[in-house]
């Protein structure tokens, strides 16, 4: 049963009924992310999300988090792109990993928001109509 957080808002698990194989962009996309840090410290730090499907994303931050906490992640205006939706979005880490100086986040999507809707120069309707990343 999802837990509600506001008056219109649910928290739900958004990829428990969706693939983890789906597909992924190749677009990195402007984030602004927030959360406790692995010594309970808040942060806010501005990064660029990779790997972006339906569900998740990956991206780098300076501070460390803990695995199965939850950062708020906020879309950025690109350079070719409309306004984004300011609107915050929370997503629960699922890999921490040391990056060189930085930490290479992994993240799913807690929300049914499409929050990557747009950033292709031909504005594709969902990432998963985005160009896959090639393994």
């Amino acid at each position: 049963m999802p837990t509600t957080i506001g008056p219109r808002e649910k928290l739900v698990l958004v990829s428990e009924a969706k693939p983890k194989n789906e597909p992924r962009s190749q677009i990195e996309a402007p984030i602004e992310v927030s959360g406790f840090d692995s010594h309970e410290r808040f942060f806010t730090q501005r990064s660029s999300a990779g790997e972006l499907s339906d569900n998740g994303c990956k991206f780098h931050l300076r501070s460390e988090v803990v695995k199965n906490s939850v950062v708020s992640v906020r879309l950025l205006r690109t350079h070719h792109g409309p306004e984004p939706d300011s609107r915050v979005v929370l997503f629960r880490v699922l890999s921490v990993e040391k990056a060189g100086s930085r930490w290479m986040i992994g993240a799913e999507k807690l929300q049914p928001v499409r929050l990557w809707l747009g950033l292709e120069p031909d504005h594709p309707k969902t990432p998963s109509e985005m160009k896959p990343v090639r393994q």
